[in-house]
């Protein structure tokens, strides 16, 4: 599943004083009909395993980070019963910028 939309709200939500570990995000973002869903990524570490896990998608931040207000597009697998689409297989993308993409 694919979703343009602009983010509202989110960040880190990796428990507290994990530094060296994979570190999971989660965003809301407001779709083009009003609907907000929930954005999720993992970022590994460095590392052989780190490594491979983050080569499966594509992370392309405007400003090098995801923030309020960006535009955002991304592609990943949606769950209904979390209202989550989770960014993590092979060719998944997330996308921001400052305009709305087009």
């Amino acid at each position: 599943m694919e979703i343009i939309g602009v983010v509202v709200s989110g960040g880190d939500v990796s428990p507290t004083g994990i530094s060296d570990g994979p570190h999971r995000f989660q965003y809301d973002v407001r779709l083009q009909d009003g609907s907000v869903v929930k954005l999720a990524y993992t970022a590994f570490p460095p590392s052989p395993a780190g490594d491979i896990e983050n080569a499966k998608i594509m992370l392309n931040f405007h400003e090098g980070v995801i923030k309020p207000g960006h535009h955002v597009q991304a592609q990943g697998t949606y769950n209904p019963d979390s209202n989550t689409l989770t960014v993590k297989d092979e060719g998944n993308f997330i996308e921001t910028s400052s305009d709305a993409p087009g």
